[in-house]
This record gives C-alpha cells, sequence and structure tokens, in this order.
C-alpha cells in the first residue's frame, strides 16, 4: 500500500474519553427500547476504545475501504456496543441512536452486516465467527493486502467445536494478520461459564493450539493497550481472553 493508502491521522480525544462516550451512547439505546445488552457494551468499551482508536486503521466516510481493518462480532447480541463504537468513530451518524432496535432501523438488536455499514458479518449464531475470521485473513494474505482482522467472541463460544477447529487452522496457516479476543465474562445464557462448560487452563489451551496468548485486565486501558491491542508482529496468531473476576474483568490477548 502507498501513503495515499492509508488511514487518516488520529485525533487527540483520550481514549479514556472515548470509552466514555461508547458506554454513554450504549445507554442512551438501551433508554430509547428500555432493553438491550447493556452490561456486555459498558464491559467491552475499553476495549472497543483501544481497538478502534488505538489500533485499528480505518476510513470513517469509506467504511468498505480494500486497506481497512476488519473488526468482525461474533457475538451478535453485543451489537448496541459496536454500534456506539461505530457513532464515536463517525461511521454511523449520531443522529440514527434513536432508531435503535426499531422497525427499518439500520442498527437491528443482533448485528446484521446486510443493514449496518462497519458491521463486518452477521453474529448470533455463536461459534462461526472465528472461522470466519480465519477465511477472511486467508484472503487478505493472498491478496497482500496487510490489512488485520479482529474477532471479538464470547466466552461461551468455548464451548464450540467450530471454534477449537478454527484455532487450529488459524495457527497451521501462519496467520500474524489475525488476532481473537475473548470476552471472558464467565456468563452466558443458563449461568455461569465455567458452571456449564470449564474452559480452563485457558491460556494454556490456546498456547498449545499455536497461538500467542496473553492475559490483560480488560477494564485497564493501559493494560489492554500495552498487553493486549498493542497487537504487533509476533509471528504466529494471537488471542485475546477478557476474563472475569467478581467486580472486574481479565483480559488474556
Amino acid at each position: 500500500m502507498t501513503v495515499d493508502d492509508r488511514a487518516p491521522a488520529r485525533s487527540n480525544v483520550s481514549l479514556a474519553r472515548r470509552a466514555w462516550n461508547i458506554r454513554r451512547k450504549a445507554l442512551l439505546m438501551g433508554e430509547v427500547q428500555g432493553q438491550g445488552y447493556i452490561g456486555q457494551a459498558l464491559g467491552i468499551a475499553d476495549v472497543l476504545a483501544a481497538s478502534y482508536f488505538h489500533a485499528m486503521d480505518y476510513r470513517a466516510d469509506e467504511p468498505e475501504w480494500e486497506g481497512r481493518d476488519r473488526f468482525l462480532l461474533s457475538i451478535g447480541h453485543y451489537a448496541i456496543a459496536l454500534y456506539a463504537v461505530l457513532m464515536e468513530a463517525g461511521i454511523l451518524p449520531e443522529e440514527e441512536l434513536e432508531t435503535y432496535g426499531m422497525d427499518d432501523s439500520r442498527m437491528p438488536m443482533s448485528g446484521m452486516a446486510s443493514y449496518t455499514p462497519g458491521m463486518e458479518i452477521t453474529g448470533g449464531s455463536l461459534g462461526h465467527g472465528l472461522g470466519i475470521a480465519v477465511g477472511m485473513a486467508m484472503g487478505l494474505k493472498r491478496k497482500q493486502n496487510p490489512a488485520f482482522i479482529y474477532n471479538l467472541m464470547s466466552d461461551g463460544e468455548l464451548g464450540e467445536g467450530s471454534t477449537w477447529e478454527a484455532a487450529m487452522s488459524g495457527a497451521h496457516h501462519k496467520l500474524d494478520n489475525l488476532i481473537c479476543l475473548v470476552d471472558f465474562n464467565d456468563q452466558q445464557a443458563d449461568g455461569k461459564s465455567t458452571e456449564m462448560l470449564c474452559s480452563e487452563p485457558l491460556a494454556d489451551k490456546w498456547e498449545a493450539f499455536g497461538w500467542f496468548t496473553q492475559r490483560v485486565d480488560g477494564n485497564d486501558l493501559d493494560a489492554v493497550v500495552n498487553g493486549g491491542v498493542k497487537f504487533g508482529h509476533c509471528g504466529g496468531a494471537k488471542v485475546g481472553q477478557f476474563g472475569a473476576s467478581a467486580l472486574e474483568r481479565a483480559a488474556l490477548i
């Protein structure tokens, strides 16, 4: 890619302020419908701020720019959080906030790629995001496109066999342009994730599959930036897992 192909320079708005704005927008959208996955949005806001305003390259006025980094929302019900960061990034107009979840809105309650600029995949059928991410990363490699693929998934998806097939494939094909973020909040529909199907020792498992793995506090912006969403080239695929204690998330990236 030439200099002219690069993304525009970043603003000097702090990441902490970006995360605050993302949380505020998610709360306002939740107020529109009187419902929404607000807890997930509040918890993942720091990770989204670091991803979109520290790590990723994109053009707000050209969402399908070929040189963009792709952010895949495997957990489609986190859509309210992604809409918030897409508004903060200028990809979606903030004027559409009050249409969240309404008929004919570009922001349905579960993310759909055909509706929303910046929504790369239709998530929600859990366990498929990482497999799609592997395919996209391979495609970028074939086209010699230096862009990165970011895949945000839930800890519940760790119980899907397709997730581990994709993890094995990512390492086999040496996809150093692929980053997987796992929001480990120990919650899923039937109860605690660790009680449904224990995935620990999680970092050791990803490393055994050939991934470079780190665990950081997902609500500590410095930790996310320096230990997580720093995402330099480490010679292999990378994984991020955001775990939870009783009061705060931890993150393994």
